[in-house]
């Protein structure tokens, strides 16, 4: 290859940038990509997780994205469980 063909095909390579997003499961997951250089949201790519050769990046949004679902999940303790005790307490004082 020449140095002319191979810078060409250099400058062709798109780098990701970074994972903005996700859709679908199984084999079906893509994600948004924001790539090096292209900083226009209307460049921003839906890829195949096939096509994206940036396993840091996913393994990075990944964990990310699970903290944010672990934070969502959390029970909601306190507000129901006083009010069912404070109503069986009512019942056994007032029987």
């Amino acid at each position: 290859m020449r140095d002319d063909e191979e810078e060409a095909s250099v400058e062709n390579e798109y780098v990701v940038e970074k994972i903005l997003d996700k859709r679908g499961s199984g084999k079906k997951v893509e994600y948004l990509i924001k790539w090096r250089g292209y900083d226009d949201p209307a460049e921003n790519t839906w890829e195949p997780i096939e096509n994206c050769d940036c396993a840091d990046l996913i393994k990075e949004f990944e964990a990310a994205n699970a903290k944010k679902q672990k934070s969502k999940e959390k029970p909601k303790e306190t507000r129901g469980s006083r009010a069912n005790t404070k109503s069986v307490e009512d019942r056994l004082q007032y029987g």
